[in-house]
């Protein structure tokens, strides 16, 4: 069995009060906010894109190295990226910005996740920091013909070329639809 040993408790001391020195820094009447701080941030940023080359370039220099990123960007297996850049070229909207028009906003959120890495390719390449590309949905609709089968595309290719029928009936080709 355990027995419980009582003691004597040890008293407190209690330490004499004694006057403290004033502070002797500044005060901060300012509060932290997430607003200041990302203000300066931003204004850090506008400062170095600023001091950024801006050299002049033609519309014809940014059409070919539009082409040409659609090749790379092949290469790296993304077919939908490289679809929209050979499809339309960019619209100029001033000396800087322009628009890409896409077909529908899929295309516009899959190609935003790789605007960054275009626009620093386009960037670096035409020595101009002052490109933007907004992307945009198109307004048109898409009337190239969609071929529901075979017959339909045989028949829209001999109205084009008359030859077709031709070579069809010289061969005796029998064309199954």
């Amino acid at each position: 069995m355990i027995k419980k040993i009582e003691g004597k408790k040890p008293k407190k001391r209690e330490a004499p009060l004694i006057p403290k020195s004033k502070p002797i820094g500044k005060k901060q009447t300012g509060h932290l906010s997430i607003i200041n701080l990302l203000e300066k941030e931003l204004e850090k940023k506008n400062k170095k894109f600023e001091e950024l080359p801006k050299d002049p370039y033609t519309e014809e220099q940014l059409n070919m190295l539009w082409r040409k990123y659609a090749f790379v960007i092949k290469e790296k297996g993304l077919e939908t990226f490289y679809n929209a850049l050979i499809k339309r070229f960019p619209k100029k909207i001033n000396d800087f910005n322009y628009q890409f028009e896409l077909d529908n906003k899929i295309q516009v959120e899959y190609i935003r996740v790789h605007l960054d890495e275009f626009h620093q390719y386009l960037r670096k390449e035409l020595n101009n920091y002052s490109i933007i590309i907004e992307l945009i949905i198109s307004d048109t609709v898409d009337t190239s013909p969609k071929y529901l089968n075979s017959k339909e595309k045989y028949d829209v290719l001999s109205g084009k070329n008359p030859n077709l029928i031709y070579l069809k009936n010289s061969l005796d080709l029998d064309i199954e639809y």
